[in-house]
């Protein structure tokens, strides 16, 4: 159900299903700094990589993302 005022104040209600509600959420989403992609599974989400072989390939989210913080916490910290 979306509630809102017009340009004059007037209350409106109305109750909306299937495509029309996943467009108005998909655009509320966009007021509200929400991405498509923050409403996905982190399982679901795949980074494209190019291998030792220059070839592209689809890996896991996760398993970049674990790679990446492997390789920063083995850095020495220049900060200290």
């Amino acid at each position: 159900t979306l509630r809102w005022l017009d340009e004059q104040g007037v209350r409106h209600e109305r109750e909306f299903s299937g495509w029309d509600a996943r467009m108005l959420l998909h655009e509320y989403d966009h007021l509200e700094g929400v991405l498509f992609l923050d409403r996905l599974p982190l399982e679901d989400l795949y980074v494209y990589v190019r291998g030792e072989d220059g070839k592209t390939r689809p890996v896991p989210y996760l398993e970049v993302m674990r790679e990446a913080e492997a390789k920063a916490a083995s850095k020495p910290n220049l900060e200290a």
